[in-house]
């Protein structure tokens, strides 16, 4: 048997508890109310699910089967943008994995770190 239950209600958002005592299964949903100029309030647990803050922004993706998928996201300043890149991230995972794997060189100097180059 599956019981609705409203754990908590504020205002325009509610936390609602599905549970199915048959199977255990219990799902936590979040449900607010559309304004008349499309503003909604996103309850605290949605906000923290997506590390978000008063200012951040968040991403909207309907899906194919019409689902609509939320990611927050975060500005970083144009001087950091470089390290965020597709490319330098490609880098850092590939040198995350060397140290992992335990290959890599090092160097007792900032010297003959240099030199290895003219090798």
């Amino acid at each position: 048997m599956t019981q609705l239950r409203t754990s908590q209600l504020v205002s325009d958002w509610a936390i609602i508890r599905l549970s199915n005592s048959s199977t255990g299964y219990t799902i936590d949903m979040a449900r607010t109310t559309l304004r008349s100029k499309g503003q909604i309030t996103l309850p605290p647990e949605v906000r923290a699910a997506l590390h978000v803050e008063d200012g951040d922004e968040i991403e909207f993706e309907v899906t194919d089967t019409g689902a609509v998928v939320m990611r927050g996201l975060k500005m970083i300043a144009a001087d950091q943008a470089w390290f965020w890149s597709d490319d330098w991230q490609r880098g850092e995972l590939e040198a995350s994995e060397q140290i992992a794997a335990g290959s890599g060189e090092v160097f007792q100097s900032s010297g003959d770190f240099l030199d290895s180059f003219k090798r």
